[in-house]
């Protein structure tokens, strides 16, 4: 005991100069006797008080004293010391006033101390509130600080109710009762009926969480909610919140279960449900009615696009993106396939139509395809994959190539005429940059077809000082590695042999083309080249790759992964997968030639392209009489190859000079689509033929700048007439300057009214601007804003609508655009709602 009165009193001392000391219950003379405080003169109040008052304030005016007393303090009238005891400090002995004394709160807290005592039973608690009490608290504050103790969080009731509903969804109820038991409950619940209109006969935390969700759905659709419209503003910060997500999700299923939502949903138009994302139902029943619209083309393109874009910054999102990206690929599918007439008129005419247009559908179809795939949701996605399918198949893959076909019966050689041929690529794209000295680096991706790498120039197009275009390329024939890869080094010659196979390629007579070291001596001898795997050269750190393309003017990098993937049969379902992974390591390896090899030109291509349907194929797709068999013939699922083999109504027959090979042989391709049966091999993934996807491949040249060409797009606040915020809520309307493009990027930001303390007064919403519209009006936007609680205290003062962006590397918003308003509101702000 006697160690906490001197801690006290020491305290008290370094505020006042004068403490008196009442001894009520005449228990503590043994413990003023024993005190021993440096610099503190102890006196004894005992009928000396006339004597001793002049010489505290006149014998020795810079004396500590402390002045004891045994017995209660004497009444004002006869107390000779009572300006003394008012002007400065009395120690008390009670556990209250130790209370007191500990947290350095005067005797006008003392309600804050008998009220709650339970709390003060712990000294860590004490201790934790120490930390936080200020002597210029109100009585209120403190209260809400006692509750933030109780629930280890900061002194802010949305903060403490937090904490309350996360302890509520793990099934824990601690701090709740440890709240009850310090009689704080009462106030808590005040406090959030005062701020949010929660008011039941018997409140507490699990039936606030359910009034919490209900009133904020029924104000979503609309409806009158329970609450007041503050608790709207609550709910999202809360929600929004990702260290909340556990508490949310779980609290979210159990409601949606209680209020029977998915019962609610049957009969609502999902369209009224855009905006919302409370509960996890409500984005399969957005995704659902999508497919359904889709599915019967009861959407546009844009209104698709307008539902999926709303929905991305919703908190189910995540979970749902493939959906939602394969329900904005099959809107966009559905609507070139449409639009697009498939006719040509000659084989070049047909290359460049391809190119310039309908390579996007096999594009939309493998990017609806891998989503599709990845979502794992074949039930839900069925209807639409198989449409998507039969139209791919069928409008699409088939009539195309049939109407292609007819050009190709007709064709006495190949390639034809004004169109760029795989066999002169050294030469037409190669040699200009040796002539220029200027190094190359020429990467060679197995079966990169032209759809797949259109969509890599974008994505190289969007990395900073990169420039990229691509034109289209016809591969020689049959369109398979061995030859295609061959074709694509420096020669003059082509030599297929049937009695070696059609594996084995050479090139001016007998230069073997097989394998990474012999296409590595042909570089060498014609052009001072190397080439490399770029598997292995990805293991290099960069002085292994500067050692290793030291002295090379061209260096040929060659990558598989699309056709290792596609030609097994266990894995050629999976091959959209593998376009995907290819992408993202071309662009890990262009980035890699860059940074370790001071590579600045880049040619990249494929030596043939594919066909590839997704569901399993009919007979009918099938050549429905195999050729006849003759000596020394070989089959492929796309060719046959030998030298005297039998005509065939179904089969387009090319002499090897035709095909601008050496030999005295003849090779048979497959009409349209169709496929030769090979035992042991797979049938929807196929090349080797004379289809478009097969043959049009590309060429895509990039090259490094040396200054930033990257951007972010613009994004203002259109300022209309009206300045003053009356009700409590606000409309901001927003314009993104210019279309997205690969150079001019997508920007998040984040809106909210903000106090002069830039403090937040409403709720919190994340923008993304990415229209790609030309059309300014598409490009506009607006966003509701919903005043909270904190907005009352800033009224008849000027407070700021903020668009934030946040800091690169960081966890920080800075200032993107700042609108004054003046907040002039009548009244409750929360009764000014329009819900």
């Amino acid at each position: 005991m006697n160690t906490k009165i001197k801690q006290a009193l020491l305290k008290q001392f370094e505020k006042h100069r004068i403490i008196f000391w009442y001894d009520r219950q005449k228990e503590l003379r043994a413990d003023f006797e024993a005190l021993d405080l440096e610099g503190v003169e102890k006196v004894v109040l005992d009928n000396n008080e006339f004597i001793l008052k002049h010489r505290l304030l006149r014998g020795q005016p810079a004396q500590k004293f402390l002045l004891y007393h045994e017995g209660a303090q004497p009444d004002d009238r006869d107390n000779w010391l009572l300006d003394i005891l008012l002007a400065y400090g009395e120690f008390r002995t009670d556990q209250v006033s130790i209370w007191l004394g500990e947290l350095e709160l005067g005797p006008e807290y003392t309600d804050v101390i008998k009220d709650h005592i339970e709390f003060y039973k712990l000294t860590k608690r004490v201790e934790a509130l120490k930390k936080q009490v200020k002597p210029n608290d109100s009585l209120e504050v403190v209260r809400l600080k006692l509750l933030a103790v109780c629930v280890e969080a900061p002194p802010q009731l949305d903060e403490i109710l937090e904490k309350l509903l996360a302890e509520h969804a793990s099934d824990r109820d601690e701090a709740e009762k440890l709240i009850g038991r310090c009689n704080l409950s009462a106030f808590l619940w005040k406090r959030v009926a005062q701020d949010y209109g929660y008011q039941p006969e018997a409140p507490n935390i699990k039936d606030f969480a359910i009034a919490l969700f209900q009133s904020c759905y029924r104000t979503g659709l609309g409806g009158n909610g329970l609450l007041d419209s503050a608790s709207v503003v609550f709910f999202k910060r809360w929600k929004n919140n990702r260290q909340n997500s556990e508490a949310f999700e779980t609290l979210s299923a159990r409601c949606a279960d209680l209020f029977r939502i998915e019962q609610d949903l049957e009969e609502r138009d999902y369209h009224t449900l855009i905006a919302l994302d409370y509960y996890e139902l409500i984005d399969q029943k957005v995704i659902s009615g999508l497919v359904k619209d889709v599915l019967n083309q009861a959407i546009s393109i844009q209104e698709c696009k307008q539902v999926v874009d709303e929905r991305r910054t919703g908190y189910w999102y995540e979970g749902y993106k493939d959906l939602y990206l394969a329900i904005g690929y099959a809107s966009q599918f559905l609507a070139a396939l449409s639009s697009l007439p498939l006719t040509m008129t000659s084989l070049a005419d047909g290359v460049q139509r391809y190119a310039k247009d309908w390579f996007i559908i096999d594009q939309l179809y493998r990017k609806f395809t891998y989503h599709v795939r990845t979502a794992s949701q074949q039930t839900l996605m069925q209807s639409l994959s198989t449409r998507i399918e039969n139209l791919y198949t069928n409008s699409y893959l088939l009539k195309l190539n049939d109407h292609w076909q007819t050009f190709v019966d007709q064709a006495e050689s190949w390639p034809m005429a004004g169109v760029l041929s795989q066999r002169d690529f050294f030469t037409r794209c190669v040699q200009p940059y040796l002539e220029r000295h200027n190094k190359i680096f020429v990467i060679i991706s197995d079966a990169l077809r032209y759809e797949i790498a259109e969509e890599f120039v974008h994505l190289i197009l969007a990395k900073d000082r990169y420039e990229a275009e691509i034109e289209p390329m016809v591969a020689v024939l049959p369109s398979y590695t061995q030859l295609g890869m061959a074709a694509l080094l420096p020669h003059e010659r082509l030599n297929l042999d049937p009695d070696r196979g059609s594996a084995v390629i050479f090139i001016d007579d007998e230069k073997d083309t097989r394998g990474t070291e012999n296409r590595s001596k042909i570089l060498a001898q014609a052009a001072g080249g190397v080439a490399i795997q770029a598997e292995d050269l990805m293991q290099m750190n960069r002085e292994q790759i500067r050692d290793h393309i030291k002295g090379c003017d061209v260096v040929y990098v060659y990558h598989n992964h699309i056709d290792k993937t596609g030609d097994t049969l266990a894995s050629e379902g999976r091959v959209f997968e593998a376009v995907e992974k290819t992408l993202d390591e071309l662009l890990k390896l262009v980035n890699k030639l860059q940074s370790s090899g001071n590579a600045y030109n880049f040619l990249l291509t494929a030596d043939h392209g594919f066909i590839y349907q997704n569901n399993e194929l009919d007979e009918s797709d099938f050549l429905s009489e195999p050729p006849k068999k003759s000596p020394g013939m070989e089959i492929n699922r796309r060719f046959v190859i030998g030298r005297t083999l039998h005509p065939h109504n179904s089969l387009k027959a090319f002499s090897a000079a035709q095909l601008g090979l050496k030999g005295d042989f003849e090779v048979q391709f497959p009409k349209s689509i169709n496929r030769l049966r090979q035992s042991g091999s797979g049938s929807r993934y196929v090349h080797g033929g004379i289809a478009l996807q097969e043959v049009v491949i590309p060429v895509v040249s990039i090259n490094k700048k040396r200054v930033s060409d990257i951007r972010q797009v613009g994004v203002s606040i259109i300022r209309g007439t009206g300045k003053v915020i009356t009700s409590g809520q606000l409309t901001v309307k927003l314009y993104q300057k210019e279309a997205v493009s690969e150079k001019i990027q997508r920007l998040t930001l984040r809106i909210g009214l903000y106090n002069q303390a830039n403090k937040l007064i409403s709720d919190s919403q994340e923008l993304i601007f990415d229209s790609t519209s030309e059309n300014e009006r598409e490009r506009e936007k607006a966003v509701r804003l919903i005043l909270s609680k904190e907005a009352d205290a800033a009224n008849n003062s000027t407070v700021y609508v903020k668009l934030l962006e946040r800091e690169d590397g960081t966890s920080f918003d800075k200032d993107y655009e700042v609108e004054a308003y003046t907040l002039r509101l009548s009244g409750s702000f929360t009764r000014d709602f329009d819900f």
